[in-house]
């Protein structure tokens, strides 16, 4: 039997299996206009190249064959230049629009230094699509990111890399937004109004600036946070979690899961204090940028022991052990066998907790 005659449910099983052979797929739309389809819609169905100029081919075939544009759900911008005659980002502009069911875009890397992000529109009119994740950098580009934003209303993650001037959204934009990453200042206008579960948040380097430190307590002190049940954060130094402290100021009341992305971990006791300010802690996970050294283990281990059990509500403790990402992890101060896997760590199927899945 050829694959032709199969039904149309089967055919298209089989060419989402083949998703990543790609040869395999141009070879099988030049077969019959039955395979022809489903061939076009995996094809086309997202556009994730890191190469500039096999992006900048996919935007032309789409651009010129119009009804392929409504099959894409997915566009990164790529990690480097276009190396044929033309404008990559002034072919993106005129994509967007065309893309209809777009419900991912990726527009975090700026190769080449765009001056405009997205397309020039009349005003009141939108981008035809309505996106459940974007990621974007709005530095330079925060009236086109604000415009985007406004009309985003099924828009659930959104992750604004490495951008850090401020936002001015309407109360109205992005009512579903659930996830945020975004640097403080920037979330906390962000968060005001909406319901986000997960925030990624990111400080950077404080060191012994006193300015910048007061900064980010006075941001903090603005959070409405009250929502957040898992919190991601890149710098845990004890001095502005005391300083919030001392002025009764308690941003995450409810978080149950925290991240800390420390650059290291030098010594367990003094993670343990600061526990102390999520008084729902039901997850600790440590990720510092490299695993623990074999040298330390039995020190982390007993710390972990030592310090972290004594938190009422805390369950699960895992930390980054060996490479590539492979996690040690603590039940109810109870250290257990072998190692789990990042993904597993946060899987809500295993021991993690899911704080999605009621929303």
């Amino acid at each position: 039997m050829s694959v032709a005659a199969l039904p149309q449910e089967l055919v298209r099983l089989i060419m989402e299996y083949l998703e990543n052979e790609r040869a395999t797929l141009h070879a099988l739309a030049c077969t019959c206009k039955h395979v022809h389809l489903e061939v076009m819609r995996v094809l086309y169905r997202s556009m994730t190249d890191p190469d500039g100029t096999r992006s900048y081919k996919f935007l032309l075939k789409i651009r010129k064959y119009r009804h392929l544009a409504q099959l894409v759900r997915v566009y990164r911008s790529p990690d480097t230049t276009n190396t044929s005659r033309g404008s990559l980002w002034g072919l993106i502009r005129r994509c967007l629009p065309l893309m209809n069911n777009l419900k991912e875009l990726d527009l975090l890397r700026l190769t080449g230094n765009p001056l405009k992000l997205l397309p020039s529109l009349p005003k009141g009119q939108a981008l035809p699509f309505q996106l459940q994740k974007l990621y974007i950098c709005s530095n330079g580009h925060e009236e086109e990111v604000t415009r985007l934003l406004e009309t985003q209303h099924e828009l659930k993650y959104l992750d604004l890399g490495s951008s850090a001037r401020e936002l001015k959204l309407s109360h109205e934009a992005c009512p579903n937004l659930r996830t945020l990453h975004a640097y403080v200042k920037l979330a906390r206008n962000i968060l005001q109004g909406r319901q986000v579960i997960e925030l990624d948040l990111k400080i950077g380097q404080i060191g012994h600036n006193s300015f910048y430190l007061e900064e980010m307590t006075r941001s903090l002190s603005e959070f409405e946070a009250t929502h957040v049940r898992s919190l991601s954060i890149d710098n845990f130094f004890s001095r502005w979690w005391n300083d919030l402290d001392a002025r009764g100021i308690k941003p995450f009341p409810n978080v149950e899961l925290l991240q800390a992305r420390e650059t290291c971990i030098s010594h367990i006791s003094q993670i343990a204090p600061d526990l102390t300010k999520f008084p729902r802690l039901k997850q600790l996970v440590l990720s510092p940028s490299r695993p623990i050294l074999p040298e330390r283990y039995d020190e982390i281990c007993a710390g972990v022991s030592l310090y972290l059990t004594k938190h009422l509500n805390l369950k699960y403790i895992d930390i980054f052990w060996d490479k590539p990402r492979l996690y040690q992890r603590w039940v109810d101060g109870v250290l257990q066998p072998g190692l789990i896997d990042y993904a597993q760590v946060f899987n809500p199927q295993g021991l993690g907790i899911d704080f999605l899945s009621n929303y």
